[in-house]
């Protein structure tokens, strides 16, 4: 194991017990965390002005904040990151982007002919299996709804009270 690596680790786990703690995860530090966050005042607005400069350095000479490409004129990012971001700002809420996802996951398995749900062979002309099929149907056939919820052991109920 190298020395370095160790070190990191050492100082890593250090880190992740001051932010337990609620203190600055700054060497000798020692002040209260910001709520919420992992740094004090001074050194969250000392991080701040640092990130300010660097990306007031890289526009004043052009290029793009996240990498060495040259920036869209007039702006901090060039036009992959630019557009990266403009993907991310589309989606905006958790559940936009879970709605996107199951989308995606959805369309992936309608590809390879799998029930949307859950991953089983689809009925021909369907997009769902057996069981989801019915589940589907059964608020308009009341047969298929006793069907469909045939897991259900109603064997084990006592006799009925008249």
């Amino acid at each position: 194991m190298s020395t370095k690596n160790s070190k990191g680790r050492k100082s890593a786990a250090r880190r992740r017990q001051l932010t337990r703690k609620g203190l600055c995860s700054r060497p000798l530090c020692g002040h209260k965390a910001e709520p919420k966050r992992t740094l004090c005042p001074a050194h969250a607005q000392e991080n701040r002005d640092k990130i300010n400069a660097f990306r007031a350095e890289r526009k004043a000479a052009g290029l793009c904040w996240r990498c060495p490409s040259p920036a869209r004129p007039g702006g901090l990012l060039c036009e992959a990151h630019r557009r990266n971001v403009t993907q991310a700002e589309a989606l905006t809420t958790d559940h936009e982007r879970r709605y996107a996802r199951t989308l995606q996951l959805q369309e992936a398995r309608r590809e390879r002919g799998l029930c949307l749900r859950c991953e089983t062979p689809v009925l021909p002309g369907l997009t769902t299996c057996q069981r989801h099929s019915k589940r589907s149907l059964a608020p308009m056939n009341p047969t298929l709804l006793h069907e469909a919820h045939t897991h259900h052991d109603h064997s084990r109920r006592g006799p009925r009270a008249a």
